[in-house]
């Protein structure tokens, strides 16, 4: 499967300034989108227990933003926190509702890494959560999990894998170890996955080399890249709304 030349044209993980640690604004990040030739991306900013991070009522406050700016698509997301190994977020069901796509993550002022049963138990949990969509960063290895058990849960609840660009950068050796593992384990089981660029600068997005040539290395099928394409990633958020409680 060649992947020389193929555009991602949606990064459903970006942060802006919102989310109290990152540099970029909406506007840093159109026009990145612009000139990389993307169509789309995500404003997944943190949740509101992340220190200095935005308020509960951010997914919200997004209605706000246009659908479509300067001709590039922006979805209305959010990086939830973790808080508990039962799968509670810290941002309730009331403004979950607002989003169109929602990750969920284990960050270490929220929730410590416990155990590789305790952390799969708190995944397969937080998946079950029709609002939820993929969980952030599975490949940490300072939560470690069993891959395998978490990839056949996101194949059970119908959602999708995170193939994270940082994972595979040079200097996280362990992460880039875990994050082939799982997409190996995505490839033999038939399971959705999303490429991202979890960027907190603009220019993050829009580089997606290392995964290219990984998802090439093994050839990776491209019809399971939800985000491959801005009418995939459209179909994707019509599809989730469709089994979320009326």
């Amino acid at each position: 499967m060649k992947y020389s030349n193929v555009i991602i044209e949606v990064d459903p993980h970006i942060h802006t300034v919102i989310s109290g640690h990152s540099w970029s604004t909406l506007t840093d990040y159109t026009e990145q989108a612009i000139k990389t030739g993307m169509k789309g991306f995500c404003l997944s900013e943190h949740g509101c227990r992340t220190p200095g991070g935005p308020p509960e009522f951010i997914p919200q406050a997004q209605m706000q933003v246009p659908e479509v700016y300067k001709g590039i698509r922006v979805f209305k997301g959010l990086e939830a926190n973790i808080l508990d190994y039962d799968g509670s977020l810290d941002v309730r069901e009331k403004y979950l509702k607002f989003l169109d796509f929602c990750i969920a993550s284990i960050h270490f002022f929220c929730l410590r890494g416990g155990t590789e049963e305790q952390n799969t138990e708190a995944y397969r949990n937080v998946l079950r959560n029709p609002y939820v969509d993929m969980i952030g960063h599975p490949d940490d290895p300072e939560v470690p999990c069993n891959l395998e058990a978490l990839v056949l849960e996101t194949k059970n609840q119908n959602k999708v894998i995170e193939l994270n660009n940082r994972s595979l950068s040079p200097n996280r050796i362990d992460r880039a170890d875990n994050a082939q593992k799982m997409i190996k384990l995505c490839k033999k089981h038939e399971v959705r996955i999303c490429i991202s660029s979890d960027a907190h600068w603009h220019e993050m997005m829009g580089e997606y080399t290392a995964s290219l040539n990984f998802l090439e290395e093994i050839d990776f099928p491209k019809e399971l890249i939800v985000n491959l394409t801005l009418e995939r990633f459209q179909q994707y958020v019509d599809e989730r709304r469709a089994r979320l409680p009326k």
